[in-house]
This record gives structure tokens, C-alpha cells and sequence, in this order.
């Protein structure tokens, strides 16, 4: 009885599930129909406006949404709340697919529009295009729109990580070729710094101890397989851990602005409008 009550919650859930995408399906099917058979341009917009829109109230922003959005003339969109809405949303979904200079198109147009919309929301969302485009528009973005200076920092924080220098590199790159393990010790390796010392002193006393019994073949044979294994190898070891230290940098200061943005996102959450 009780497997046999198992099997009808099963095939309930799944038959919901069906009838639910097919209602999903045939919505999109009939207002496919209407925009097809539709000869006026205004009334097509308004069509697959509505089609855009339906793919967001079943929280579908694919590539499925992104196409619909490109057949669409926003400025055929007569209703200047319909329109407004259509470019937030289209801002929002370009921006979710990484089409920055895209989104940010739709936004200046959006702005210029609905000049009276000075929302955080609307400010948050003009400071997210530019963090993904350009530090220097976002800067000034940042100051005209008068943001705390905790606001300011979250955004700032990002490019924070661009701008960790790998300029000492080349510092720690020779510090190693003068001294073998000496940027390795500078790196805050001492074990390594210390065993490519010993190994690379190591080297050039048997490549004197050859020398000087006149194994000149033997000197140059061993001088040159255990040089590139220990000299070369301790420098390459040093840019590998120099460039590990800056990731790990950058990654820590990441997630620490990822948290913060978050918070600041679900204190005020971008949502798309579809009223």
C-alpha cells in the first residue's frame, strides 16, 4: 500500500511538472503565433515584450530570453512605463550574461528616459555595469551619484584586486639568479630558499673539485645538467610561488568584496519590473 502511494506522489509531482512547462510552452507558442501574424510594428513590440516578460515570471533568463530581447525595437514600445520597464529588464538580463557594453546601452537609454528614477537600486545597477568595464568610469560614476563611502569601497574593492603590482618580480627573479634561494627566502620559503642554496653550492663545489683534477668534460657535463636542474629550477620555483602568493592575495581581497556586495545586493535586491 505504501509503495503504491509512493508511486502516485511520484507520478503527481511529474505530471504537475509537465502540465506546467506545457502551459509554459504553448503561452510562448501563442504569442510566437500573434507576433508572427502581426503586421503592425508597434503592436509586434508589444508582443514580444510580453513574450520577454513571461520568461522572467517562470524565472527563465537563458539564452532563450536573450534571443527574444534582440528581435525587439525597444523604441516602438509607445507606453512609457512598458518601455522604461523593458529597458531595466534588458539591462539587468544583458548584464546576467556578461554583455556588458550591451547592458550598459540599455541602461544610458533607460536613464536618459526615466530621469527621475534616483533609486539606489538604479545606482546600484549603473555601478555594477561599469565595475565589469571600465575603473575609471566607475570612479566617476561613484562621485556623481553621492554613494556612503562604505558603498564606495565595496565596488573600489574589485578593482583593488586588478591593481595588485607584479612589478617586484623581476626583484625576486634576480635575487634568485645572484643568489640562488635568496628569493625563495624573500617569498617566506625558508626551506626552499635553504635547499636551493645548499644544492646550488653543492653544484659549483663539484663542478671546482672536477676542475681541479683536470676532468675538464666532466666539469662542463655536470656543471651544465645540474645547473639547469638546480640553478634554473630555483628560479622558475621563484616566479611560480611569486605568482601563487599574488592569486592567493588577490583571491582573499575577492571574497572579501564578494561578501560585502552581497549584503549590500540583499539589502537592496535588482529585480526585473514587470508591471
Amino acid at each position: 500500500m505504501l509503495k503504491n502511494i509512493t508511486i502516485l506522489i511520484i507520478l503527481l509531482h511529474y505530471t504537475n511538472n509537465l502540465f506546467s512547462q506545457q502551459n509554459f510552452d504553448s503561452e510562448l507558442l501563442r504569442l510566437e503565433q500573434k507576433i508572427y501574424s502581426e503586421k503592425n510594428d508597434t503592436i509586434k513590440a508589444d508582443l514580444i515584450q510580453q513574450k520577454i516578460n513571461f520568461y522572467f515570471i517562470q524565472n527563465c533568463t537563458d539564452n532563450r530570453a536573450l534571443n527574444e530581447a534582440d528581435r525587439c525595437d525597444w523604441t516602438l514600445i509607445k507606453d512609457s512605463v512598458a518601455q522604461s520597464n523593458y529597458l531595466w529588464n534588458l539591462t539587468l538580463l544583458n548584464l546576467l550574461h556578461k554583455r556588458y557594453n550591451r547592458s550598459l546601452n540599455y541602461y544610458e537609454n533607460y536613464t536618459r528616459i526615466c530621469t527621475n528614477d534616483t533609486t539606489i537600486h538604479a545606482k546600484l545597477l549603473g555601478a555594477l555595469i561599469y565595475m565589469n568595464l571600465d575603473s575609471g568610469k566607475l570612479k566617476t560614476f561613484l562621485a556623481q551619484q553621492n554613494f556612503e563611502i562604505a558603498t564606495i569601497n565595496n565596488f573600489n574593492c574589485y578593482q583593488n584586486t586588478l591593481n595588485i603590482s607584479k612589478n617586484n618580480k623581476n626583484l625576486y627573479l634576480a635575487a634568485s639568479a645572484v643568489l640562488p634561494g635568496s628569493g625563495l627566502l624573500a617569498l617566506n620559503k625558508p626551506k626552499q630558499g635553504i635547499t636551493s642554496l645548499l644544492l646550488n653550492a653543492g653544484v659549483a663545489f663539484t663542478v671546482f673539485e672536477l676542475i681541479n683534477n683536470n676532468l675538464y668534460f666532466n666539469a662542463v657535463a655536470i656543471g651544465l645538467m645540474l645547473t639547469q636542474k638546480f640553478y634554473l629550477g630555483g628560479i622558475k620555483l621563484t616566479n611560480k610561488l611569486f605568482d601563487e602568493k599574488i592569486n592567493n592575495k588577490k583571491s582573499a581581497i575577492a571574497q572579501q568584496c564578494e561578501l560585502e556586495l552581497k549584503k549590500l545586493f540583499e539589502q537592496y535586491p535588482l529585480n526585473f519590473k514587470l508591471k
